[in-house]
């Protein structure tokens, strides 16, 4: 199953960036019986409410989607890999992470969501709502490879 994470905005040169390309780079290498294959992110650079439109179009291109909201469902690491190991083994080939703006994502796009999940009950900032969601997507691909990175 391929990953496409969809946000808004550009992250710039910085520590989160190289956090993310450190992450996506391992995510993309081959792990044995892991069914997650690649994982990519596509930025939308533009005001909000031209990023809330665009999605609303876009949403009809992304037939099975996951959105981050605060108000989502609080899940562990293992839940998370065994839910997108659960997607892929149901014959899913692509699914897409959107993550919304400051003022979230439209209603439109909450209804659609094939899950809504939530990684803190915190707001985090944009750039490291990224970091984190790279970093458990390969978290969640070691977890199915049984790869030795996560510990219980």
């Amino acid at each position: 199953m391929n990953i496409k994470i969809i946000a808004h905005g550009k992250i710039s040169k910085g520590p989160e960036l190289e956090l993310i390309q450190r992450y996506m780079k391992r995510y993309n290498r081959k792990l044995p019986k892991s069914n997650l294959n690649t994982l990519d992110i596509y930025e939308i650079i533009s005001e909000e409410k031209d990023y809330n439109r665009k999605i609303l179009q876009k949403q009809k291109e992304e037939k099975k989607y996951i959105i981050l909201d605060e108000k989502g469902v609080n899940i562990t690491s293992v839940e998370l890999a065994n839910y997108l190991n659960t997607l892929s083994n149901s014959g899913i080939k692509d699914i897409s992470i959107l993550i919304g703006g400051a003022h979230g994502l439209p209603s439109k796009i909450k209804e659609n969501a094939i899950k809504s999940i939530s990684f803190s009950n915190l707001v985090l900032p944009h750039k490291l709502i990224r970091v984190i969601l790279v970093e458990q997507l390969y978290r969640a691909k070691c977890i199915i490879s049984n790869h030795p990175y996560h510990k219980e």
